[in-house]
């Protein structure tokens, strides 16, 4: 009796141990924003919530769902990035690599600042900024993390740009009889 009892508190703690374990993936979120109209520039803010084994370093793309909408047009890393470099700006999608010697990303982590995007607005609109993490390295034993992303919404207000097309019709007018008669007419 006393088996089966130690055997379903086994099974039941094993079962609450997988529950938790989606509450330590990390999510990568980015911040959305509004754009007053276009060619105005703002910040937006990439979060990490959790990195139960520390952050080592990263390799991700930034890039908009509608690139018409919007552009980076600089990249700034945190603090405590020992080097960071990225892509060509501005872009509408850049790659960004950052990484880190300092031994207090060696613990848990929480809302970890990732990196910061200055984005341009370029026409009024609303588009998604997306991230794609090629490859994020935990501190403990450099180990991968495969985040969650949730993207950002851009929306750059003003009138929506539209491209209007006019012709203009030459119509020759023929004077009457009467004004060519007496030369009034040229």
């Amino acid at each position: 009796m006393n088996v089966q009892k130690w055997m379903r508190i086994e099974i039941i703690g094993f079962c609450l141990l997988l529950m938790a374990i989606p509450a330590l993936a990390t999510t990568l979120t980015v911040e959305s924003v509004t754009i007053p109209a276009p060619g105005s520039l703002t910040t937006v803010n990439v979060i990490g919530d959790s990195f139960p084994n520390g952050l080592f370093a990263y390799n991700m793309t930034a890039s908009f769902s509608d690139p018409s909408i919007a552009e980076i047009a600089s990249v700034t890393f945190p603090s405590w990035a020992a080097s960071g470099n990225n892509g060509f700006l501005p872009s509408t999608s850049v790659r960004m690599t950052a990484f880190t010697f300092n031994q207090a990303m060696n613990t848990s982590l929480t809302n970890l600042p990732i990196v910061t995007l200055t984005v341009r607005g370029k026409a009024a609109g609303t588009t998604s900024l997306n991230l794609t993490v090629h490859e994020m390295i935990n501190f403990e034993n450099g180990g991968p993390i495969t985040p969650a992303i949730v993207p950002g919404t851009i929306t750059v207000q003003g009138v929506p740009t539209t491209t209007v097309t006019s012709t203009a019709t030459t119509t020759a007018l023929r004077p009457p009889s009467r004004a060519r008669a007496t030369g009034w007419w040229p």
